[in-house]
Protein backbone atom coordinates (compact mmCIF):
# COMPACT_ATOMS: atom_id res chain seq x y z
CA UNK A 1 0.00 0.00 0.00
CA UNK A 2 2.80 2.44 0.82
CA UNK A 3 4.43 1.96 -2.55
CA UNK A 4 1.24 2.72 -4.53
CA UNK A 5 0.52 5.72 -2.28
CA UNK A 6 4.02 7.08 -2.88
CA UNK A 7 3.65 6.54 -6.63
CA UNK A 8 0.33 8.40 -6.58
CA UNK A 9 1.93 11.26 -4.63
CA UNK A 10 4.83 11.51 -7.12
CA UNK A 11 2.45 11.46 -10.11
CA UNK A 12 0.22 14.09 -8.52
CA UNK A 13 3.23 16.34 -7.80
CA UNK A 14 4.42 15.98 -11.38
CA UNK A 15 0.99 16.93 -12.72
CA UNK A 16 0.78 19.96 -10.45
CA UNK A 17 4.27 21.05 -11.41
CA UNK A 18 3.30 20.83 -15.05
CA UNK A 19 0.21 22.95 -14.43
CA UNK A 20 2.24 25.58 -12.62
CA UNK A 21 4.25 26.47 -15.72
CA UNK A 22 3.65 29.77 -17.46
CA UNK A 23 0.98 29.45 -20.14
CA UNK A 24 2.31 29.68 -23.68
CA UNK A 25 0.63 32.21 -25.94
CA UNK A 26 -0.75 30.76 -29.18
CA UNK A 27 1.39 33.05 -31.33
CA UNK A 28 4.54 31.76 -29.61
CA UNK A 29 3.83 28.17 -30.68
CA UNK A 30 5.43 26.87 -33.83
CA UNK A 31 2.63 25.00 -35.59
CA UNK A 32 3.77 23.47 -38.83
CA UNK A 33 1.27 22.86 -41.62
CA UNK A 34 0.35 19.25 -42.29
CA UNK A 35 2.67 17.40 -44.61
CA UNK A 36 1.45 17.14 -48.21
CA UNK A 37 -0.42 13.95 -48.95
CA UNK A 38 1.95 11.84 -51.11
CA UNK A 39 -0.95 9.81 -52.48
CA UNK A 40 -2.56 12.88 -54.02
CA UNK A 41 0.64 13.68 -55.93
CA UNK A 42 0.83 10.11 -57.26
CA UNK A 43 -2.82 10.23 -58.19
CA UNK A 44 -2.43 13.56 -60.03
CA UNK A 45 0.52 12.18 -62.02
CA UNK A 46 -1.40 9.03 -62.97
CA UNK A 47 -4.49 11.06 -63.90
CA UNK A 48 -2.42 13.28 -66.20
CA UNK A 49 -0.94 10.23 -67.92
CA UNK A 50 -4.39 8.67 -68.24
CA UNK A 51 -5.94 11.82 -69.71
CA UNK A 52 -3.19 12.00 -72.34
CA UNK A 53 -3.77 8.36 -73.32
CA UNK A 54 -7.56 8.84 -73.40
CA UNK A 55 -7.21 11.94 -75.60
CA UNK A 56 -5.03 9.98 -78.04
CA UNK A 57 -7.89 7.45 -78.34
CA UNK A 58 -10.77 9.90 -78.70
CA UNK A 59 -11.79 9.29 -75.09
CA UNK A 60 -13.06 5.85 -76.19
CA UNK A 61 -11.96 2.69 -74.39
CA UNK A 62 -13.08 -0.43 -72.52
CA UNK A 63 -12.08 -1.47 -69.01
CA UNK A 64 -12.90 -4.24 -66.54
CA UNK A 65 -13.62 -3.97 -62.81
CA UNK A 66 -13.15 -7.21 -60.86
CA UNK A 67 -14.69 -7.78 -57.45
CA UNK A 68 -15.10 -10.76 -55.20
CA UNK A 69 -14.34 -12.18 -51.81
CA UNK A 70 -11.04 -13.69 -50.72
CA UNK A 71 -13.09 -16.06 -48.59
CA UNK A 72 -14.84 -17.63 -51.56
CA UNK A 73 -18.20 -16.90 -53.05
CA UNK A 74 -19.01 -15.32 -56.37
CA UNK A 75 -16.70 -13.14 -58.43
CA UNK A 76 -17.95 -10.15 -60.39
CA UNK A 77 -16.39 -8.94 -63.63
CA UNK A 78 -17.93 -5.76 -64.99
CA UNK A 79 -16.80 -4.57 -68.42
CA UNK A 80 -17.52 -0.93 -69.15
CA UNK A 81 -17.37 0.48 -72.68
CA UNK A 82 -16.81 4.22 -73.03
CA UNK A 83 -17.24 6.09 -76.31
CA UNK A 84 -16.30 9.75 -76.57
CA UNK A 85 -16.33 10.10 -72.77
CA UNK A 86 -19.72 8.44 -72.15
CA UNK A 87 -20.40 4.95 -70.75
CA UNK A 88 -22.43 3.32 -73.52
CA UNK A 89 -22.36 -0.32 -72.39
CA UNK A 90 -21.96 -2.29 -69.18
CA UNK A 91 -21.59 -6.09 -69.13
CA UNK A 92 -21.50 -8.27 -66.02
CA UNK A 93 -20.40 -11.84 -65.47
CA UNK A 94 -20.88 -13.43 -62.08
CA UNK A 95 -18.70 -16.50 -61.66
CA UNK A 96 -18.18 -19.18 -59.06
CA UNK A 97 -15.15 -21.42 -58.56
CA UNK A 98 -15.69 -24.95 -57.30
CA UNK A 99 -13.30 -26.89 -55.07
CA UNK A 100 -11.47 -28.27 -58.13
CA UNK A 101 -10.79 -24.75 -59.41
CA UNK A 102 -13.32 -24.85 -62.25
CA UNK A 103 -14.92 -21.48 -63.07
CA UNK A 104 -18.63 -21.41 -63.91
CA UNK A 105 -20.55 -18.36 -65.14
CA UNK A 106 -23.72 -18.31 -63.01
CA UNK A 107 -25.20 -15.08 -64.34
CA UNK A 108 -24.46 -12.56 -67.06
CA UNK A 109 -26.16 -9.58 -68.62
CA UNK A 110 -25.49 -6.58 -70.83
CA UNK A 111 -26.86 -3.04 -70.67
CA UNK A 112 -26.61 -0.53 -73.50
CA UNK A 113 -27.67 3.06 -74.11
CA UNK A 114 -30.26 4.42 -71.69
CA UNK A 115 -30.39 1.06 -69.86
CA UNK A 116 -26.79 1.44 -68.61
CA UNK A 117 -26.98 1.37 -64.81
CA UNK A 118 -30.38 -0.34 -64.64
CA UNK A 119 -29.09 -3.38 -62.72
CA UNK A 120 -28.13 -3.05 -59.05
CA UNK A 121 -25.19 -5.45 -59.41
CA UNK A 122 -21.87 -4.65 -61.01
CA UNK A 123 -19.42 -1.79 -60.93
CA UNK A 124 -20.76 1.74 -61.08
CA UNK A 125 -21.07 2.86 -64.72
CA UNK A 126 -18.55 5.69 -64.64
CA UNK A 127 -15.55 6.64 -66.76
CA UNK A 128 -11.94 6.19 -65.69
CA UNK A 129 -11.88 9.94 -64.94
CA UNK A 130 -14.83 9.35 -62.60
CA UNK A 131 -12.92 6.54 -60.91
CA UNK A 132 -9.95 8.87 -60.40
CA UNK A 133 -12.29 11.42 -58.76
CA UNK A 134 -13.76 8.75 -56.47
CA UNK A 135 -10.26 7.61 -55.55
CA UNK A 136 -9.16 11.19 -54.89
CA UNK A 137 -12.05 11.64 -52.45
CA UNK A 138 -10.98 8.47 -50.64
CA UNK A 139 -7.34 9.51 -50.47
CA UNK A 140 -7.80 13.21 -49.65
CA UNK A 141 -8.16 12.84 -45.87
CA UNK A 142 -6.79 15.21 -43.19
CA UNK A 143 -4.83 12.38 -41.56
CA UNK A 144 -4.07 9.92 -44.33
CA UNK A 145 -2.03 7.74 -41.97
CA UNK A 146 -5.24 6.87 -40.11
CA UNK A 147 -6.59 5.13 -43.23
CA UNK A 148 -5.59 2.01 -45.11
CA UNK A 149 -4.86 3.21 -48.67
CA UNK A 150 -3.84 1.02 -51.60
CA UNK A 151 -3.39 2.75 -54.97
CA UNK A 152 -2.60 -0.40 -56.91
Amino acid sequence: MRRSGLLLLVCGAALLAGCAKEPVAAEDEQISPPAPNPYLRSLDIALGEWQQLAAENGDSYRYVVNAGSVLGGPGYNTTLTVQEGEVVQRDLEITEIDDAGNVTVVESWSETGAAVGSHAEGAEPITIDGRFETCKQEVDKPDINAYDVDLS
